[in-house]
């Protein structure tokens, strides 16, 4: 008698070995949030409950954060801006409010994407979408706060990338403030990029990203000789 995926044990901390990638990964992390609020859904066959999938996507980010990410240093990060905090950052506490950290690791992915990796939002239109373009929709985000920061602070933001797949890149931005050493935050989010004539009608089809993409992220995988930086890139 087949166990009710609602009774199965959570899986340990799921560890996707180097030349073994989780199959179709994209189509599941697409899926969980294209789902979200269905209580279960179909994968080849096997009824998978959401929480499942969000248990299996959150336990590879658990394993990635718990031992490095308070640990981490401006040169771990091989893509650098600097921001000033804004008047409006702060809250009633008198700190940077925590969901404005996002519109900061936004603003640093995108600049990367601009200037490196071809992106042409001023561009993208539905005539554009509707002939082939492909675009990356965020699948999953986190922040992790080891410390508060303020205006009128300057800030100084790393990029990285920490996983690159066929479809899906995987972002780490560390939040520094200007003469103080450790970070204050490391945040970041996950794209997965689809078929931009998909969308809007029924779930967005994953595919490729485009070869100018794939070269400018490429060239923001880091690791160390210890490993504890170590970037999975079994699919390069």
């Amino acid at each position: 008698m087949a166990q009710s995926p609602h009774n199965r044990k959570r899986p340990d901390a799921v560890a996707f070995p180097k030349d073994e990638p989780m199959e179709n990964d994209e189509n599941l992390l697409l899926d969980t949030v294209y789902f979200r609020g269905n209580s279960e859904r179909t994968t080849n066959g096997t009824n998978l409950a959401l929480g499942c999938l969000e248990n299996q996507v959150m336990s590879f980010e658990d394993q990635n954060s718990t031992i490095t990410r308070r640990s981490r240093l401006r040169e771990h990060y091989p893509f650098k801006l600097e921001f000033r905090c804004r008047w409006n950052d702060n809250d009633m506490y008198g700190h940077m409010n925590n969901a404005n950290y996002f519109l900061y690791i936004d603003s640093i992915i995108n600049t990367y994407l601009i200037e490196e990796c071809g992106l042409r939002p001023q561009q993208i239109f539905r005539s554009e979408i509707q002939s082939g373009l492909t675009v990356g929709l965020v699948v999953s985000s986190f922040c992790n706060y080891y410390s508060s920061v303020a205006f009128p602070s300057v800030l100084e933001l790393g990029l990285r990338v920490t996983k690159l797949g066929t479809s899906s890149v995987t972002y780490e931005v560390g939040i520094f403030e200007e003469g103080i050493a450790p970070v204050k935050a490391v945040g970041g989010y996950t794209h997965v990029f689809v078929k931009g004539q998909s969308m809007g009608v029924g779930k967005p089809e994953v595919c490729p990203m485009e070869n100018m993409t794939r070269v400018g992220l490429s060239k923001l995988q880091f690791s160390n000789e210890d490993n504890l930086y170590s970037i999975w890139n079994s699919r390069l």
